[in-house]
């Protein structure tokens, strides 16, 4: 049983809408689109699972299930911000914890995995990885597959042995992390491949900077003439830009 599979039983999961009978059903027809309505991406799904699990949390618990839609992304982020403090102090007054919350939910590699492996539908164009990147994202995902496997076999052991009570019950979360050396920054793999680094304060030469923000800077107005001969040893600050005279 993977871990989308534990949680729909856990919270006996009804589907967010009516027209489908179960969370089940609700993820096998949305993902092909093989009930009347165009397929969607693993993505989204995902978010609409992870929201039907903190509605189940919500209610449990007497808060307003309305309050998910706008306390998702910072149940889900991976920074720390006011607005997170602020809000786990707000669900702590309900009984909540958000690094709980949080744990509760899955990621969409798992959610990828459950649709293509567990279960019997198959959608005719995939796609959950994005073609220029199979072989770093597969790498990523068989990583933490094999350490959810690895934990989940030793659990059992302990549970039998009685070392741990009730072990098999518990839910597995494996998130690989990056950490700076430096400081103890810690950040999620995918997120540190995403943005292109993992500390800006001492994983990052100005070099580097340089880079990624010539890889992510939108294209120059076609309007404006270009300097062919610019000097490109510029110290100038990267995350401002000098106003048009």
């Amino acid at each position: 049983m993977c871990k989308v599979e534990e949680l729909i039983a856990k919270y006996d999961l009804d589907a967010p809408t009516n027209s489908h009978a179960s969370m089940e059903t609700y993820l096998e027809e949305r993902w092909t689109g093989t009930d009347g309505q165009p397929a969607v991406g693993v993505s989204a799904l995902t978010e609409a699972f992870n929201k039907q699990i903190l509605k189940e949390r919500y209610k449990n618990h007497n808060r307003n299930t309305y309050l998910v839609e706008s306390e998702y992304p910072l149940i889900t982020s991976t920074e720390e911000s006011v607005q997170r403090s602020e809000l786990a102090a707000d669900l702590r007054e309900d009984d909540l914890n958000i690094k709980h919350l949080k744990i509760h939910t899955v990621a969409e590699t798992t959610m990828g995995k459950h649709l293509r492996e567990c279960t019997s539908v198959t959608k005719e164009t995939e796609n959950w990885t994005q073609p220029e990147t199979p072989t770093r994202e597969r790498s990523i995902h068989w990583a933490e597959y094999h350490a959810e496997h690895k934990t989940k076999n030793t659990l059992r052991k302990l549970t039998e042995e009685g070392q741990l009570a009730q072990g098999t019950d518990a839910i597995i979360s494996v998130n690989i992390d990056l950490v700076c050396p430096e400081c103890g920054k810690q950040v999620p793999v995918r997120d540190a491949i995403e943005r292109g680094y993992v500390c800006p304060d001492h994983m990052l030469t100005e070099e580097d900077a340089e880079t990624l923000s010539l890889n992510t800077s939108p294209p120059e107005n076609p309007s404006t003439p270009s300097t062919k001969n610019e000097d490109s040893s510029t110290s100038q600050d990267l995350t401002e830009s000098e106003p048009p005279k």
